[in-house]
C-alpha cells in the first residue's frame, strides 16, 4: 500500500473554478486529514485569508519541492502542464475535474471527500507516459511540442 500523504501540492485553476470554491472545499478536505495543503504564492491575494491554518504559500518555482503528490483542479491542460513538472521528480498528480470532458482527471468536483483516502494512504498510482513529439525535415528538427501525456496525434 502506498504511504500517506503528507504535503500536497495544490494547483487550482481560477478560469476553471470561479471564485475558487472548490480549491478551498479541497484545501479543507486536505487540512482535515493532517496533510499540509501547499500553494503557489501567486494564488494568495486571490484566495483571501479564508483558509485553514495548515495551509501555507511558497513561491511558484518551488510548489512542487518536497511535496508527496499534486492535486491539480481544472481540466485535462491544467494536469498535462503539473504533470511536465512533476514527471521529473516522481511526483505523482491527481486530476480534480473541473473542465468539461476531463479524461485525465480521476475525481470529480462532487467527490472532493475521496481526497481524505489519498491522506490515508489508500490510494493506487497508475503510471503514465510523457511523450517528446518534433517534427524532422531532412535531419533537422522544425518543430517541437510541448510534452504530450500518453498520446499525440500526427496530421497534415
Amino acid at each position: 500500500m502506498p504511504s500517506p500523504i503528507h504535503t500536497a501540492a495544490v494547483c487550482p485553476n481560477p478560469q476553471k473554478d470561479h471564485g475558487l470554491s472548490v480549491t478551498r472545499d479541497a484545501i479543507a478536505v486536505l487540512a482535515g486529514c493532517g496533510t499540509k495543503p501547499i500553494l503557489p504564492l501567486s494564488m494568495r491575494e486571490v484566495l483571501g485569508g479564508k483558509l485553514p491554518s495548515a495551509a501555507s504559500f511558497v513561491p511558484d518555482d518551488a510548489l512542487f519541492d518536497g511535496c508527496d503528490c499534486a492535486i491539480v483542479l481544472g481540466g485535462d491542460g491544467s494536469v498535462i502542464k503539473a504533470a511536465s513538472a512533476c514527471a521529473g521528480r516522481s511526483i505523482p498528480v491527481l486530476g480534480v475535474n473541473l473542465g468539461r470532458v476531463g479524461y485525465l482527471a480521476e475525481v470529480e468536483q462532487d467527490e472532493l471527500y475521496l481526497l481524505s483516502r489519498l491522506c490515508r494512504g489508500e490510494y493506487r498510482i497508475e503510471r503514465r507516459m510523457m511523450l517528446s513529439v518534433s517534427v524532422l525535415r531532412e535531419g533537422q528538427e522544425i518543430h517541437r511540442m510541448p510534452p504530450a501525456l500518453n498520446e499525440a496525434v500526427i496530421s497534415n
